[in-house]
């Protein structure tokens, strides 16, 4: 169950005396705001979103919502909320490679703006110096 010092829990009791431990989590109380959270930066990354607690998936939104929604977290996932650090996963050459395309066709069709501007000018000033 992982119940770690701290963490908040509920108390119950059955018929027959026995005591029950649940962990609570404050995050679940917030589930339907978190599933309009999810849908949201589904709708606009184009990427399956979750929100977790410090053990659960609580809101998930994409193609594998339903797997994925009250599943436990991994363990390397847990260490990182642990470490309350930003984390950024480091990119592969894949990716770089990707970004240096992008940004030279971004930088031919700027350039291509800009020498279409030119042309543009230097044509007026030339029908204007034959007038």
């Amino acid at each position: 169950m992982r119940i770690r010092e701290g963490d908040p829990l509920e108390i119950y009791t059955d018929r027959d005396g026995e005591v029950i431990f649940k962990k609570y989590s404050p995050v679940g109380e917030l589930a339907t705001f978190a599933v309009s959270i999810c849908d949201t930066l589904y709708k606009t990354c184009g990427a399956t979103a979750l929100i977790t607690d410090r053990d659960t998936i609580i809101a998930a939104s994409g193609p594998s919502k339903r797997e994925l929604l009250e599943k436990r977290i991994s363990t390397p996932l847990e260490h990182i909320i642990e470490s309350r650090q930003i984390y950024r996963k480091k990119r592969t050459r894949q990716h770089t490679a990707k970004g240096v395309v992008g940004y030279l066709y971004f930088f031919i069709g700027v350039l291509l703006i800009l020498v279409s501007y030119l042309c543009f000018f230097i044509s007026i000033s030339l029908i204007c110096c034959d007038i």
